[in-house]
């Protein structure tokens, strides 16, 4: 008898396996299809197809449909080598990792990414479908699951776009959470971003701003665009006579504020 119910479960676990195995393959096709015809997007454009192309949909239909997979399968058969076209990015700790499709426009914004951000947890992942048009690469704890989460976005031929967002990981979605005046996201042109995790300090090396005019100054910049919360230092370690421009931005523990208030 025990003989008889162990090659039962042996079967079924077989059964379970190779259904779940070819689930995965016709999964791994559907995606890769949708993502090549997204690769050779800028191709339509000179062939005149764009009126019967809609990237946007196609590129948000992909990573509902990963994201739905995920949720549902897990990660037992799914290989990120499985998909070529999709970039991938981990962080050091391994806590958080991003999964990103997405297309280039044809123009001078360059690639629109999408991403799929994926939370370690000690009891399972949790995959949140980011619905904003943004290469998340470094994550910061802010408190409990609150973090800052920084990425490259779309830009311009003079614009190399950055974010940077505010989201909180506590619920099945992902929950923007308005700590920027009263903005969950910013968004600024040529500039290095780093945090200092023990100060709570968010630091912006600028570059180049080049929507600000001339005569501007960097403090009447900043007011126009709603983005007070930063100060405006200067630092000139490596150039005494052009010293680089840094905002800087302190986490009080609810909001981003100037750091000397």
């Amino acid at each position: 008898m025990k003989k008889i119910i162990f090659l039962f479960f042996f079967v079924l676990m077989s059964f379970s396996n190779s259904y779940a195995q070819n689930s995965y393959e016709a999964f791994k096709d559907s995606i890769n299809k949708k993502l090549e015809l997204l690769s050779h997007y800028p191709q339509t454009l000179y062939e005149g197809n764009w009126a019967d192309f809609d990237p946007d949909s196609l590129s948000s239909v992909v990573a509902t449909d990963i994201t739905k997979y995920l949720k549902s399968e897990g990660f037992t058969n799914f290989k990120i080598e499985d998909f070529p076209l999709i970039e991938h990015v981990k962080t050091e700790n391994n806590q958080f990792e991003t999964l990103i499709v997405g297309y280039h426009c044809g123009g001078s914004a360059g690639w629109i990414p999408h991403s799929i951000i994926i939370k370690h947890t000690k009891d399972k992942p949790l995959i949140y479908n980011i619905e904003a048009e943004t290469y998340f690469y470094e994550f910061h704890q802010l408190k409990n699951e609150l973090y800052l989460c920084i990425g490259a976005s779309p830009g311009s031929g003079i614009c190399r776009g950055y974010s940077v967002f505010a989201i909180d990981f506590s619920k099945d979605t992902a929950q923007f959470k308005p700590v920027f005046n009263g903005k969950y996201a910013f968004y600024l042109c040529n500039s290095d971003i780093t945090f200092d995790d023990e100060e709570n300090i968010l630091s912006i090396y600028i570059d180049f701003l080049p929507y600000k005019d001339e005569d501007e100054t960097y403090e009447t910049y900043l007011k126009e665009h709603n983005y007070t919360y930063f100060s405006v230092e200067y630092d000139s370690q490596k150039d005494e006579q052009n010293p680089a421009v840094v905002f800087k931005s302190k986490f009080d523990g609810e909001k981003f504020v100037t750091p000397n208030n």
